[in-house]
């Protein structure tokens, strides 16, 4: 079938197609004995061989030659537990269409309108729904019809949705595109030459100067470096025939032709991966290595998982029409960043609260060197999405001997002045989804595009700033501090759980698990304004800060084009380095209050050992954490604390996404005074905390599944036919083996799920996404080190180790960390750690005794002075 980019084919499993109410409204194309069923989209010289095993495709192999060709349908089954609603995930079933996919080479082309396309009523109990419909692609279709979406219809006599797919996507309204500083561009010889000309012609002034090179940039593209794609087909069609003459003719004349056409080729392909690279986003593959189809296929991929083909208007009507939702965008995040007219600006005050010393304020005040704005330079990613002026990192660092004397100069002045030029704060907002279908506008993340002079300001206030921050944060704040992370509040969570379970106290505890709903666009300036004051910043950096924060102008990106901008009156940019810092600091302000309130005595905090610390409150950046006892007069303590503290920050609990956890004990009338109380349901598991998942019962294999199912993903959005083997080996390394050492953390990970990250790395290496592959290697070679010939790849049970034997470094080195306080009181009672016999308790303490065993032999005790 030769498939037109403006055709749109509909896939319906009609259950009931034979009703007469349903024939009404379907039209049927009847099936001839055993075909039918299944509708394969391809170009003309494809050849397939399609064997389906049984009806619900549990086994399916497809042969093809190439080209490009995408397939449509009911697989009958799902492939991660997000996609189902209600009933059981069966990994197994789930495990064997992902490698149908992969050994396919399938990209799954994600539908909007709707997660689910089957759903099915259960009388008396929760109803199910499934994703069981789906249209799949290799990545050369995809790379031909880049605009191609899935869209999920209405669900009409049948227990399926019917699913369309629109081959040349919708019709947008075409606007202003921003301009992008092209990375390619440097490797022409002329263009330093332009840097040089525009930025003389606007001496001293650094904005002007690069509003002229971007003029003469776009001229320069348009007229000198011209069009990759076309110069490369150009010169390949030209050493193809010079290479076919030189079949028939002896010539040096082409020989030496054929050699400086050859250099020009290379230079091209060298642009061109540097293109893809560029756009790709891709932080892991080393540019350089000719993986140039994989940059593009990731560029394709990456632009539409960002594109917005539908969303559900506030009436709760699903709309594709792009200009009426840009003007539905414009006017929503608007109003998120504008506060309501009526909210009077009220006070949050602490009787004690800790302040910045004298040395610590002359540090901020201290002049700006330009070796200080160099540094700043090259913390910033060279190749990051850039703001409005369209110029990245790399710009910055290549011209830099250019650029350098004025960029400092007017860095220096904005610290000297506590001001700088407002357009320096102009931002981009990108709309990022949070999740695989959005469907609302509340499921996507706004993050701002900063310029990259403006972030050079704010990242030198970062590192004044960050060392700071440890004597004025209290030890209950882990995010964005030297020597804290993740980990530490994850490990007190799990403990504390683990104490709740066990519990049987009809007084007992409580944990909630707070979401602070739209948190960074939320902050009050005035709240925040107050919040420097009172931990004793200088007055001239509390206005360039401020200065930061108020003089910026917003303006949406919205599938690729630029929307008017606006004025925002409230909130902090996610994407600002600054950002985060000041949200610690205003979150810190609440700590205080909580802590002021266990102090009087009206606050009840929950204890988990005779003498270990007691914990009321854990925040990780908007990730709080609150514990008290489960009593009447402590929820409305709570209540009433943080009714005060939204007035004057702005920041309001979430309740349809906050959770209340109570110990065993507690009685059911108890647990419902409480949550009626505080408007916040309660729960069985509080699920996961930062990402890591809260053990209630014994460690199960399913419990860290996810973790497999998130490396199928990354592997099925790579597709790595276009990868080489260095490059597949870079991703292993650098991606499949960070992505479990995250929740290695805390955890001895189950054996069987080690094994199967080793395995699945080891495929990758080898096979790519076929079943073929010679492993040239043996795999204990392979995880050797680089010195010992290896190349460097961890084995998954070796990781977990290692990054387990940091907690019990901790233990032993840094007792005052409130996680080490516990674990010592608990379990050690003032023992010698490696003395203590084994002990059963807590999934954290026997993750760590594990971890222990293994490191036993390795660890000397010397004595010294």
């Amino acid at each position: 079938m030769i498939m037109f980019k403006d055709v749109s084919i509909l896939s319906w499993n009609v259950r009931g197609a034979n009703n007469p109410k349903t024939k009404s409204e379907v039209a049927v194309v009847d099936a001839q004995g055993q075909s039918g069923g299944v509708w394969i989209l391809k170009q003309i010289g494809v050849n397939f061989d399609v064997h389906v095993v049984d009806v619900y495709l549990n086994t399916i192999t497809i042969s093809i030659a190439t080209g490009p060709w995408c397939i449509m349908g009911d697989f009958n089954e799902i492939i991660a537990p997000g996609e189902q609603r209600g009933g059981n995930f069966h990994p197994n079933r789930a495990a064997g269409l992902s490698s149908v996919m992969n050994h396919c080479n399938l990209l799954d082309l994600n539908s909007v309108g709707g997660k689910f396309t089957w759903h099915r009523n259960c009388r008396g109990q929760r109803s199910i729904s499934k994703k069981l419909d789906r249209g799949m692609a290799n990545v050369t279709w995809r790379l031909n019809f880049p605009e191609a979406f899935l869209e999920t219809l209405c669900r009409v006599n049948s227990d399926h949705n019917p699913i369309l797919l629109r081959c040349g996507g919708l019709p947008i309204a075409r606007g202003a595109r921003p301009f992008r500083f092209e990375a390619a561009w440097i490797s022409h010889s002329d263009y330093e030459q332009l840097v040089k000309n525009a930025w003389t012609r606007e001496r001293g002034l650094p904005i002007a100067g690069l509003n002229t090179i971007r003029e003469d940039s776009i001229l320069f593209n348009k007229e000198v470096f011209g069009n990759i794609f076309k110069k490369k087909r150009k010169l390949e069609n030209r050493l193809n025939g010079i290479q076919r003459v030189m079949e028939r003719v002896d010539s040096t004349r082409l020989i030496l032709l054929e050699q400086q056409l050859q250099k020009e080729l290379d230079d091209v392909l060298y642009q061109e991966e540097l293109l893809w690279f560029q756009k790709s986003r891709e932080k892991w593959i080393k540019f350089g290595d000719r993986n140039t189809k994989f940059f593009h296929a990731q560029t394709v991929i990456r632009r539409k998982r960002n594109k917005i083909h539908g969303i559900t208007l506030p009436c709760g009507a699903w709309c594709t029409d792009d200009t009426i939702l840009q003007e539905e965008a414009k006017k929503i995040f608007k109003n998120l960043f504008a506060p309501p007219n009526n909210s009077p600006h009220c006070s949050f005050d602490v009787a004690v609260v800790p302040k910045l010393d004298a040395e610590q304020v002359q540090t901020l005040l201290h002049h700006v060197s330009k070796e200080e704005v160099f540094i700043a330079l090259n913390q910033m990613h060279p190749l990051k999405a850039p703001g409005p002026d369209g110029f990245q990192g790399v710009f910055f660092r290549q011209y830099w001997h250019i650029l350098g004397n004025d960029i400092c100069d007017m860095v220096s002045e904005a610290f000297a002045t506590g001001q700088f030029n407002p357009s320096l704060a102009e931002t981009l907002i990108c709309l990022i989804p949070k999740e695989d279908c959005p469907k609302h506008f509340k499921d996507f993340r706004p993050i701002s595009l900063c310029n990259t002079l403006y972030k050079l300001i704010t990242k030198i206030l970062v590192n004044r700033l960050r060392p700071m921050l440890d004597s004025i944060v209290g030890p209950f704040q882990s995010s964005f501090l030297p020597g804290r992370g993740t980990s530490d509040n994850a490990i007190i969570l799990q403990e504390v759980i683990y104490n709740m379970n066990k519990s049987k106290a009809k007084k007992g505890d409580v944990a909630y698990k707070i979401d602070l709903e739209k948190a960074y666009d939320n902050v009050d300036w005035n709240y925040l304004r107050s919040c420097l004051h009172d931990f004793g910043f200088p007055p001239l950096t509390i206005k360039l800060i401020m200065h930061c924060v108020c003089s910026s102008t917003l303006s949406l990106i919205w599938n690729g084009q630029r929307l008017p901008s606006f004025s925002p009156t409230r909130g902090l940019r996610q994407g600002d380095p600054l950002s985060p810092y000041l949200f610690v600091l205003c979150m810190e302000k609440l700590s205080l209050a909580i802590s002021e309130a266990v102090q009087n005595n009206s606050w009840k905090p929950i204890q988990i050992s005779k003498n270990g610390p007691r914990f009321s409150h854990l925040f990780f950046a908007d990730d709080v954490l609150l514990f008290s006892k489960a009593t009447c007069s402590q929820g409305r303590i709570m209540a009433n604390l943080f009714n005060n503290f939204s007035k004057a920050s702005g920041l309001k609990i979430n309740c349809a996404k906050s959770r209340a956890l109570f110990s065993k004990g507690v009685p059911r009338r108890k647990m419902d005074k409480l949550t009626s109380l505080s408007g916040i349901r309660s729960t069985n598991a509080l699920g996961k905390y930062l990402g890591f998942p809260m053990i209630t019962g014994r460690v199960r294999k399913d419990d860290y599944h996810f973790i497999l199912d998130k490396l199928n993903s990354r592997l099925a959005s790579w597709k790595n036919k276009f990868l080489n083997k260095p490059g597949r080996v870079t991703l292993a390394k650098s991606v499949l083996n960070s992505i479990p050492t995250y929740y290695m953390q805390i955890s001895w990970l189950p054996s069987s799920i080690c094994s199967q990250i080793d395995q699945l790395t080891r495929n990758f290496i080898w096979k790519g996404n076929s079943n073929n592959g010679i492993h040239l290697v043996g795999w204990q070679s392979i995880t050797q080190t680089k010195k010992d010939g290896g190349l460097g790849v961890r084995l998954a049970r070796e990781t977990n180790t290692a990054m387990l034997g940091k907690l019990v470094w901790d233990i032993q080195q840094n007792s005052n960390k409130p996680w080490v306080l516990m674990i010592q009181d608990k379990y050690l009672s003032n023992k010698i750690f490696f003395s203590t016999p084994r002990s059963y308790g807590s999934p954290i303490w026997n993750s760590i005794s594990k971890a222990k065993l293994a490191l036993q032999d390795g660890y000397q005790y010397r004595i010294g002075d």
